[in-house]
């Protein structure tokens, strides 16, 4: 198990919000942020995933959260 941190972002990219979780591995925790941004997603227009210092997900472009993970 690790510590995740789940960032809301704006349309200039800014942080909304933030969260922070635990999950087994990085899948499950793109799983939960997508989980948490979907609920929250009238406040922001994307997310970020982050463990320590490396960026695990990004989501760049602001679109739907539901996508699979290559």
């Amino acid at each position: 198990m690790a510590w995740y941190r789940f960032y809301l972002l704006s349309a200039s990219k800014g942080i909304v919000a933030r969260e922070e979780f635990e999950a087994e591995d990085d899948e499950a925790a793109i799983t939960i942020a997508r989980q948490l941004y979907n609920s929250r997603s009238d406040l922001g227009s994307g997310f970020e995933v982050w463990c320590g210092v490396r960026l695990v997900f990004p989501e760049r472009d602001g679109g739907s959260a539901s996508r699979t993970v290559a």
